[in-house]
């Protein structure tokens, strides 16, 4: 008789079998990733001043 084992599903399958997560997903990422960049963006900035 075979018996079969259920193996927990890891979270990334779970998220690219569920179109509703992954559009989710990828909009976390997309501004996560664009205020990290216009963070990075104003830090680079040099300080304003009176130039002699």
């Amino acid at each position: 008789m075979e018996t079969h084992q259920q193996h927990p599903i890891p979270w990334q399958q779970q998220i690219y079998d569920n179109p509703w997560l992954l559009a989710g997903a990828a909009i976390v990422f997309f501004v996560l990733s664009y205020i990290v960049w216009g963070v990075i963006d104003l830090l680079t900035i040099p300080a304003g001043g009176t130039t002699p």
